[in-house]
């Protein structure tokens, strides 16, 4: 039997091209508010953290989440990861209290079992196919046993809308490749956590101006 597919498109942006990416889109990314904002704001408020844990984000963006898991973690951690050196510095901006480094989800700068939560915000669907696998494996591995983890990305559509729009999405990602869009594309990622030792925990669908996202709350197995 076959491993399940994360995506019809295998194509995505390697790490480095990612971080030239994301150099140049910078606080452009702000534009992408309308579409995604209420999936970034569901996956905040699944985000229960406590004073005196840490929790790392993979995928900083422009500090957003980062300046929220702030204001709640008195006594804790927050770690930001991110491949673009430019959004770490404009992230580091808006959330002072953090610690941010430089590197990818495919492999994490950080020790096994060391955060309480991790948060990755449309960030796996930049990747190529085949290193989405490896990207939860190396989430689970920096959990620690009770850990939880919250994912977003973009879906495929459930209305006529977000159908159409996703199609349109995916002839441009194909026609022009992945920078042409972000390098994002629709995952479905709850058929790939068991493999990498996690467990659904609940699971939405957000659209918002016709762009579909799913948000997972995933556990350690």
């Amino acid at each position: 039997m076959s491993a399940p597919r994360p995506s019809e498109i295998e194509a995505g942006l390697e790490p480095r091209e990612a971080g030239r990416v994301y150099d140049r889109i910078g606080k452009s990314l702000a534009l992408g508010g309308p579409f995604e904002g209420r999936a970034r704001a569901l996956a905040q408020s699944w985000l229960e953290v406590e004073p005196g844990q840490r929790v790392l984000e993979v995928g900083v963006g422009l500090g957003a989440t980062l300046e929220v898991l702030a204001g709640r973690l008195e006594g804790g951690q927050v770690l930001g990861v991110d491949v673009s050196a430019r959004l770490l510095g404009l992230a580091g901006r808006r959330a002072p209290q953090a610690r941010l480094v430089f590197g990818s989800v495919t492999e994490l700068p950080c020790r096994d079992a060391s955060f309480d939560w991790a948060v990755a915000t449309y960030t796996l669907d930049l990747l190529p196919s085949p290193a989405i696998p490896a990207a939860l494996s190396e989430l689970r591995r920096v959990l620690r046993p009770e850990g939880r983890l919250v994912l977003c990305s973009l879906s495929e559509g459930q209305t006529w809308l977000e159908s159409c729009l996703m199609a349109t999405w995916k002839r441009i990602h194909r026609a022009f490749g992945p920078a042409a869009v972000g390098g994002c594309r629709p995952l479905t990622l709850a058929p790939l956590l068991p493999d990498a030792g996690l467990t659904l925990l609940r699971s939405q669908h957000v659209g918002q101006l016709g762009t579909p996202s799913e948000v997972l709350l995933v556990g350690v197995s």
